[in-house]
């Protein structure tokens, strides 16, 4: 993970301001939203009523992803703070970077490949080993999801392009802005990929680059970045590169030391509010299809799935960046230990779900019945995750000491 430490360099231009210090409780808020994802898909694999739609009082777990609880294992806003994080922390990780643009996208790609194509191999394996009991199993417990994901096309040709082009150019013809540029017949459904939460990989990498061209053209002129920013913002606003963007210009009015008292005051307002709106998509209210995307902006790229989400996100992102309570709850050492192993928890559970925790559920099912051999199947996924990510966050700081040596040869 990039850290928050960078010299000073440029002149004329806001990149001639000093750097943030590293802000250790970033690292645990993007391992806390790793732990969203993790639970949104052990709940969506074993436990479907916790996250089925629509959303009504009939059953316990109906009635949690009615609640504002559901915000707990909300793995879909997740991956929105993933971004803001990205846009925030590559601001700095870029503006003092004295490598080529070439060195320095090759050094970002990397970064992401190196553990997408560990992840891939070690789901390419557990698949060849254990079969897809997910299909049946999640017929079982009346999970659509668990059921059709995980399922690849045969042939080592097609574990080429899922690793190496689908993950971190293409994107899945479900998720990738790109399906509205280029042929729709080249991409992939995201139920056909071996490490099916790799689609984010693809928006990272074109993130990256989006932070790269603007931090380019501030050393440049602060003029041009203005523009640039703008023109930015009008055409992808309602996407999830949005999050880039805001990530990009929070770490400017941090740096700048802009001082907004109205948003310290209400930093927790915004973070209740943030959340409110995130969960309200799950109660069918969402207010941005209407009010952001409806309208048929020629300039302006169609909206995400999850808009709405994307608003929210940005509310809770933007509140903890000025409230000092909450960055000194998460800067406690185990929430930054679990900030050190998100990427790793974030790759490595997918095959821990798929491919292991079928094989505790059907040791269970026939003698203790449902209930028991999902409480197994989900103890076994957090459990083998946990395991598994430790070894995996070796590959994790190997890409990071190989994206380092890229940028400084």
């Amino acid at each position: 993970m990039h850290k928050l430490h960078d010299a000073n360099e440029g002149k004329g231009t806001i990149t001639n301001r000093p750097a943030l210090p590293r802000l250790e409780y970033l690292d645990s808020l993007r391992g806390l939203a790793a732990m969203q994802v993790l639970f949104l898909h052990i709940l969506s694999a074993f436990f479907p009523t916790f996250t089925n739609y629509p959303v009504t009082a009939d059953v316990f777990g109906n009635l949690v992803h009615g609640s504002p609880l559901f915000f707990i294992y909300d793995g879909y806003s997740a991956v929105y703070i993933f971004f803001l994080l990205s846009g925030f922390i590559l601001t700095s990780a870029f503006r003092n970077c004295t490598a080529s643009l070439v060195k320095q996208i090759a050094s970002r790609w990397i970064r992401l490949a190196l553990p997408a194509i560990a992840a891939s191999l070690i789901a390419a394996v557990v698949l060849a080993s254990v079969g897809n009991a997910n299909i049946l199993i999640g017929t079982t417990v009346e999970s659509p999801w668990y059921a059709t994901l995980w399922q690849p096309a045969s042939g080592i040709a097609y574990w080429f392009k899922d690793t190496f082009l689908n993950s971190l150019f293409l994107g899945y013809q479900e998720v990738s802005i790109l399906t509205k540029l280029l042929p729709k017949g080249i991409f992939d459904s995201i139920y056909s990929s071996y490490v099916s939460p790799v689609w984010t990989l693809s928006i990272e990498f074109h993130g990256s680059i989006i932070i790269l061209l603007l931090i380019y053209i501030n050393k440049i002129s602060n003029i041009m970045w203005i523009i640039t920013f703008i023109v930015l913002s009008i055409i992808f606003f309602r996407t999830e590169y949005a999050c880039f963007l805001i990530g990009h210009l929070l770490y400017y009015t941090k740096i700048e030391a802009i001082k907004v008292k109205l948003i310290s005051n209400l930093s927790t307002l915004l973070i209740v509010s943030g959340i409110l709106i995130c969960w309200n998509v799950e109660l069918g209210i969402d207010y941005a299809s209407k009010i952001v995307c409806e309208p048929d902006l020629i300039f302006s790229i169609e909206c995400s799935r999850y808009t709405q989400k994307i608003v929210g996100t940005i509310l809770i992102f933007t509140g903890i960046i000025y409230n000092e309570p909450i960055q000194r709850f998460l800067k406690l050492h185990f929430l930054r230990q679990i900030g050190d192993y998100s990427f790793a928890v974030y790759l490595i559970h997918w095959p821990v779900i798929f491919g292991i925790s079928p094989i505790f559920f059907n040791l269970t099912y026939g003698s203790f019945g449902l209930t028991v051999a999902s409480l197994t199947a989900s103890a076994s996924a957090f459990v083998f995750t946990a395991i598994f990510a430790v070894g995996f966050r070796q590959v994790d700081l190997a890409s990071i000491a190989f994206s380092r040596f890229i940028r400084s040869e």
